[in-house]
């Protein structure tokens, strides 16, 4: 005498006098492999498509204040420019990043012109530059230099390499980053 009972989700399952045996047709597992997949092939795209530099610029949306850089022309740009650098090390799906991305082109536009009068009155124009770097799109410097968290920001000094990158510890706040990097300025010209 055989009884069946039948369960929507997994298949049924069938008795008999002596054995049980299980019909294994579970529709919801393999529901979720091609859910899985689906998501998979979507996250691959998205990464193809970010990495795309589609105006072919070396600037993001922060009326030209911020450089877009990339594993290529990091070491031109930043190590070998001579000049001081912020970068910030992000990502386009981390939450902080997106939220902390207002501050940074803040700051940056803050920073463009701003010129620093000593005291002895001789005028200095700062050459400070800041950059941005996509971690997923550029994963080579973010291997170089031990990103683990994100965003980071790290500055390079002109003319130091890329060893001697110093991460920055201050506020996320535009106006704690301007003052973080004036202070840095001043330091350096102290120990001059």
């Amino acid at each position: 005498m055989e009884q069946f009972l039948r369960f929507e989700r997994y298949g049924e399952i069938r008795s008999f006098r002596h054995s049980i045996e299980i019909l294994v047709i579970q529709p919801v597992p393999i529901l979720l492999k091609y859910l899985q997949l689906t998501w998979l092939i979507c996250v691959h795209v998205l990464k193809f498509v970010t990495a795309v530099d589609v105006n072919g610029q070396n600037e993001i949306d922060s009326g030209g204040n911020v450089v877009n850089l990339n594993d290529s022309n990091f070491e031109t740009t930043v190590l070998n420019s001579g000049d001081k650098w912020l970068v910030e090390f992000f990502s386009p799906y981390c939450r902080k990043c997106k939220k902390f991305k207002p501050q940074w082109n803040q700051a940056a536009a803050k920073l463009k012109d701003k010129i620093k009068v000593s005291k002895n009155f001789r005028i200095n124009h700062l050459q400070f530059k800041f950059g941005a770097l996509d971690v997923i799109a550029n994963p080579g410097m973010a291997k170089k230099f031990i990103i683990r968290a994100l965003p980071t920001i790290k500055y390079f000094d002109s003319g130091s390499s890329a060893d001697d990158a110093v991460n920055y510890d201050g506020g996320m706040a535009s106006t704690d980053i301007v003052q973080w990097v004036l202070d840095k300025i001043d330091r350096r010209r102290s120990e001059l």
